[in-house]
């Protein structure tokens, strides 16, 4: 047999090109998914290459999900661990500096203002109670029960006529079907002279006889429902019922229901809150705040 006689460099070349064959084929074997072993060329092992591509998948083929993180659920530990509380306290709003009452909204106990009780056997409460109604969250709370009255009044001077009042309030009153005892309660605006004469006054009050028995009648001894005169008006309001930013500028006040006060001669007013009865077994309360005297421009 003859022998054949391959030139060397013919060899290697050959070698050379059937390696590259082999590495593309595994390439693309293993683009498609297929996974081969090594192949061995004339003595040489290849590996096929590793892909570092993202496999595409197959119709049907579900991937597969990381495994996940285990994630602490005690509460408890995450908020002793993790988390410090921070107190919220909101923050109110000033107090209006035009405003002439002192202490109106009774953020300071009781001060500015002076207390007088009518003793007859009555008992009476007084008190600084937390109100959601009122700007600052605190209001004044009075109560009278039995034959008797309790009062607090604070004065002030007027630089004008022209000046609202306003308050924020709430009062309860009880009265007997028969009408041997009433109660009431209210506020009351007196207009008062340089040397704090009364000239007059506005009285809110929650006084109700529509239910005492001969009332407003012809009949000796029956109870009467006071009337407005020139120097008195009288603003009638409902037990039990939420009363906010009740205003009257003291102007027209005077100039449309007080015609009887010289309004040249009021200086000053006093602003008082009452609970009172004229016999016993009737409670009277009032819960009062954000009271308030402000000039117009």
């Amino acid at each position: 047999m003859k022998e054949i006689k391959i030139p060397v460099q013919t060899l290697l070349t050959f070698m050379v090109i059937l390696i590259i064959t082999a590495l593309i084929i595994g390439w693309w074997l293993g683009h498609q998914g297929w996974q081969i072993a090594e192949v061995d060329v004339g003595g040489v092992k290849i590996a096929p290459p590793t892909s570092t591509s993202t496999p595409t998948l197959q119709s049907g083929q579900i991937p597969s999900s990381p495994t996940p993180t285990p994630v602490s659920t005690d509460l408890t530990e995450a908020t002793s661990a993790n988390f410090t509380p921070i107190p919220f306290t909101p923050t109110l709003p000033p107090p209006n500096p035009n405003n002439l009452i002192i202490n109106g909204s009774f953020t300071d106990g009781f001060t500015g203002w002076e207390r007088e009780l009518y003793d007859e056997e009555n008992s009476a409460k007084a008190k600084i109670v937390p109100f959601s109604a009122g700007e600052f969250g605190s209001a004044i709370y009075i109560e009278n029960k039995g034959k008797g009255s309790i009062y607090f009044s604070q004065k002030v001077d007027l630089p004008t006529l022209d000046v609202d009042f306003s308050v924020t309030f709430k009062s309860t009153s009880e009265t007997t079907w028969w009408g041997d005892t009433i109660s009431s309660a209210g506020i009351i605006i007196a207009y008062l002279d340089k040397d704090d004469n009364v000239l007059g006054g506005t009285i809110i009050t929650n006084l109700d006889l529509s239910n005492v028995f001969l009332a407003d009648t012809s009949f000796v001894g029956a109870l009467h429902t006071p009337q407005d005169t020139n120097t008195r008006h009288i603003l009638f309001v409902n037990s039990g019922e939420m009363y906010r930013d009740y205003t009257i500028n003291l102007k027209q006040e005077l100039e449309e229901n007080l015609l009887g006060i010289p309004e040249n001669l009021v200086k000053k007013v006093e602003i008082s809150i009452v609970a009172t009865a004229n016999g016993p077994g009737v409670t009277a309360s009032l819960t009062a705040t954000d009271f308030k005297l402000i000039p117009r421009p």
